[in-house]
């Protein structure tokens, strides 16, 4: 029984000293990555603010080809809505802003996550060369577990955006 009792007191004891680490741990988590590319920006931007066009760039649906994808709202711009299930769950992803030819921002939603803010700005040199930057930001409150995963979203994602922003770079 002594054993048992021993047991239990740290575990609950990692427990707590887990939660209070948390406390610290930064509530706001950012993955950000970038390209530049020679290119033409307006062929870029379609490519971005066009969600049908994403499974030709985005890595997460080439890697995946028989994720369901639905389409909802206009084609492009402000309002474009794509629901998907696939092997690793379902969600949402939603155009919340669109300036031609220099930033597309949107909504991502995973199942039961928090509503993550991404945006991809465009800017291009007189040189013909685009750079094309992809953030991701996502504030996990004060959920300790977000937290500790918030530590992991760079390494989780950003190889994924690497991926995809050279993918982009290859389009025409």
């Amino acid at each position: 029984m002594k054993t048992l009792k021993t047991i239990l007191l740290t575990l609950l004891s990692i427990i707590a000293l887990l939660f209070v680490i948390s406390v610290f741990l930064p509530s706001e988590n950012k993955v950000e990555r970038s390209i530049s590319f020679k290119g033409n920006v307006d062929s870029v931007f379609k490519n971005i603010n066009t969600l049908k066009n994403w499974n030709t760039w985005s890595h997460w649906q080439l890697i995946e080809p028989s994720m369901q994808i639905q389409y909802y709202g206009p084609a492009a711009g402000i309002g474009a809505t794509q629901q998907w299930t696939g092997k690793d769950g379902k969600g949402k992803l939603t155009i919340v802003e669109s300036v031609s030819p220099r930033v597309v921002a949107y909504q991502l939603q995973f199942e039961d996550f928090t509503p993550m803010n991404g945006y991809l700005e465009l800017d291009a040199s007189a040189d013909s060369t685009v750079t094309v930057k992809w953030t991701m930001q996502a504030d996990a409150g004060n959920n300790p577990l977000m937290k500790y995963f918030g530590l992991m979203m760079d390494r989780m994602m950003g190889p994924d955006f690497e991926a995809g922003l050279k993918n982009l770079s290859t389009l025409k």
